[in-house]
């Protein structure tokens, strides 16, 4: 009897606790689209915020274009802390509130590397001075910070199989080889180095163009699809590999407008651009 009226106990208090989970699990999906919305909001401000203002924001302490882009990969692994944070805790009163946090600081990093360009613009549209040493750090420097989020990002939701290694390595593997491929590598003491003489010496120009920022562009969109079915929100598909999938080639013709290769393959790689 004993036996019997401890395991309805247990049952009932099991039952209460499965429920009180599962209130918890919705709450967080709630939470979680909530955040998908006010980032949604956040990276549309961003783009809409006029350049005078932006122009006045650059002139702060620790506010120009090239302070934003260090910001913006500083929040990233602020959203990768909290990700991390909401797998660890799994279970925990108030365990629900690291995700939409993770994603909405996913959003404000994305908003902060459409800033840093806008700002730069401000300042060329006010004619405000910039040496060229900051002008020559933003030109690698944006690209850099995108690479130092997307690719780690990239690379976890493979280990986790969301992606599938046959497209997103050599996604990544582009995107490593585009990085060297840029001013900082044709200068001392890279060009001691035969690879990087020759990149010096074929190299057409360093700063992002616009196929790349179309590339980051399905880079960030594929990371953010990936994260509902790395959740067990959806049933696996092959719907982020897709997307990182239109990223490869645009990886690989943003590469090689930056090298000269022959006259005949650089006209048309101007005229794929010009598309865009």
């Amino acid at each position: 009897m004993i036996t019997l009226i401890g395991s309805l106990a247990l049952l009932k208090h099991g039952g209460v606790l499965m429920e009180r989970l599962c209130d918890i699990l919705l709450h967080q999906e709630r939470l979680t689209l909530y955040a998908i919305v006010l980032g949604l909001v956040i990276l549309v401000a961003g783009k809409t915020i006029p350049y005078k203002i932006l122009a006045k924001i650059s002139n702060w302490p620790l506010c120009s274009p090239n302070w934003i882009t260090f910001w913006g990969v500083i929040v990233f692994y602020i959203s990768v802390v909290f990700y991390i944070l909401h797998w660890l805790s799994m279970g925990f009163v108030y365990a629900f509130i690291y995700l939409p946090l993770a994603v909405l600081f996913f959003f404000v990093s994305e908003a902060m590397d459409w800033l840093d360009g806008r700002m730069a613009k401000a300042r060329e549209k006010f004619a405000m001075p910039r040496s060229k040493i900051s002008i020559d750090r933003g030109e690698w420097g944006d690209p850099a910070a995108d690479k130092a989020k997307h690719l780690p990002a990239v690379a976890a939701l493979v280990v986790v199989g969301v992606f599938t290694p046959y497209i997103a390595i050599p996604a990544i593997l582009v995107d490593i080889i585009g990085t060297f491929v840029r001013k900082p590598f044709t200068q001392e003491p890279f060009t001691k180095f035969n690879v990087f003489t020759w990149i010096k010496n074929n190299l057409r120009q360093s700063k992002a163009s616009r196929v790349g920022k179309v590339k980051s562009f399905f880079w960030v969109v594929a990371i953010i699809v990936a994260v509902p079915y790395h959740l067990g929100w959806l049933e696996p598909g092959y719907f982020p590999n897709v997307i990182l999938g239109i990223a490869l080639p645009l990886g690989v013709l943003s590469v090689i407008s930056r090298i000269k290769i022959s006259r005949e393959v650089d006209r048309a790689v101007d005229d794929v651009h010009a598309v865009f």
